[in-house]
């Protein structure tokens, strides 16, 4: 584990692992980081709230649908995750998400 790795979950609260199977999964909870683990995972979802609402802001740190192991997504703007959505696409894995 690399020395960053341990850094960021010392200052957060651990992590939760979310295997993508067929159907979609949901998290919803407080994520500072979002780590791909495994191949061909989709994300369908990536949400905050402003404003007391839940916005998709996937399209402003997504280009592509489907993305490969070891990609790691922050939260821009001091802000931070508040629900994510995955789905397998024929690969395997799932994603590690460093909550806040």
């Amino acid at each position: 584990m690399s020395a960053n790795l341990i850094g960021e979950l010392v200052a957060n609260n651990g992590t939760y692992y979310m295997n993508a199977g067929v159907t979609s999964t949901t998290y919803t909870g407080a994520v500072d980081q979002i780590i791909i683990r495994g191949s061909n995972i989709r994300i369908e979802a990536i949400e905050v709230i402003r404003d007391g609402e839940y916005i998709d802001v996937k399209s402003d740190y997504l280009s592509v649908n489907l993305l490969p192991d070891g990609v790691r997504i922050t939260p821009k703007n001091n802000e931070v995750f508040a629900r994510i959505t995955i789905v397998g696409a024929g690969g395997f894995g799932g994603v590690e998400l460093v909550l806040a």
